[in-house]
């Protein structure tokens, strides 16, 4: 993974994000230049993990890269990055109680 976007430290924090979100992250850098595209590079037989992981970046372009190794997924942070999308969770319905809510009334 490499930080391009300018903003220090942005790398280690977007590893973190993909790492509790279950992605294996190998290692973080810094790149020179300052794209504004955030771009998902992949070697041969790597594309359908390219693109899965392109779905939690907003913006994020997908790109086969000669140089990458086979099976391997390189992230390059531009500096339009916004955020690392979640799943958002369940959404709630109306009326309804999670465990989370008081939901018990306390008798006397």
């Amino acid at each position: 993974m490499f930080n391009a976007s300018g903003v220090e430290g942005r790398a280690a924090q977007v590893a973190a994000q993909l790492k509790d979100a279950g992605w294996q992250v190998a290692a973080v850098g810094n790149l020179g230049s300052r794209p504004r595209a955030t771009v998902v590079r992949y070697g041969t037989g790597a594309e359908p993990q390219a693109r899965a992981l392109a779905g939690l970046l907003p913006g994020a372009r997908v790109a086969p890269r000669a140089k990458t190794p086979p099976g391997v997924v390189d992230l390059v942070i531009g500096t339009g990055f916004t955020r690392v999308r979640t799943s958002g969770g369940v959404p709630v319905q109306r009326g309804e109680s999670r465990a989370s809510d008081e939901v018990c009334e306390r008798v006397a």
